[in-house]
């Protein structure tokens, strides 16, 4: 990783967790998977796809956390099949649909 641009030479698998308000004030709260190279990428990634998809909400937080070798679920690492899944679900994909949790 690059210290001076905090971004890494090729894209980084980023866990999103998200709420999103609508123009009528009701809130949903997501997780989903974005690639990208920094997680500032991630966030401009999530922020456009979000936009594109629901001009009349906003994303009202967000957080961000990078899937790595030793990154547990509920105690247990990531088996193969887990990371398959993570390729799979991150936007963006051949399908342009960002998979919200």
């Amino acid at each position: 990783m690059s210290k001076k641009l905090n971004s890494f030479e090729v894209p980084q698998y980023w866990k999103a967790f998200y709420k999103e308000t609508h123009a009528n004030g009701e809130v949903s709260v997501f997780n989903t998977v974005l690639r990208a190279k920094s997680k500032d990428f991630a966030r401009k990634i999530l922020f456009k796809k979000t936009k594109e998809d629901s001009s009349d909400s906003r994303i009202s937080f967000a957080c961000f956390y990078r899937f790595h070798a030793d990154y547990k679920i509920k105690g247990k690492k990531l088996s193969v099949t887990d990371w398959a899944h993570i390729r799979n679900a991150a936007f963006p994909n051949e399908l342009n649909i960002l998979f919200k949790k």
